[in-house]
């Protein structure tokens, strides 16, 4: 309910609390869900291509975990969607999987998931 915001306001943090609860439990879907996405979807990072819109890479790889908007050059913004999380916190893993998308906001680069 919390990951997708259905009958109640959407709230990432708050469907991970609920995941662990049910994994502990062992339940399979919740120990699904509290892997990292990046990983299981490797053959997705396989399909980018430079030059593909934000749209089209959201399509592929789903919402990151965190978003950050950099200003390069004057009047100029690139920036960079981070996949996988760093541990128990669940807060986005800054040096691992990421795209990056320049001015125009077409994808320039990418680190896929080892």
């Amino acid at each position: 309910m919390y990951e997708t915001g259905r009958g109640v306001p959407k709230n990432n943090a708050q469907a991970v609390v609920w995941y662990r609860k049910a994994a502990a439990q062992n339940d399979e879907l919740a120990k699904m869900k509290l892997v990292d996405p990046a990983k299981w979807n490797l053959a997705k990072w396989n399909l980018l291509r430079k030059g593909m819109s934000k749209e089209e890479a959201r399509a592929l790889l789903g919402e990151p975990q965190g978003i950050v908007k950099n200003s390069v050059v004057k009047n100029s913004v690139v920036e960079k969607w981070f996949y996988g999380t760093s541990g128990a916190d669940h807060l986005p893993d800054l040096f691992g999987p990421s795209v990056t998308f320049n001015v125009e906001e077409k994808l320039e680069s990418w680190i896929a998931p080892k």
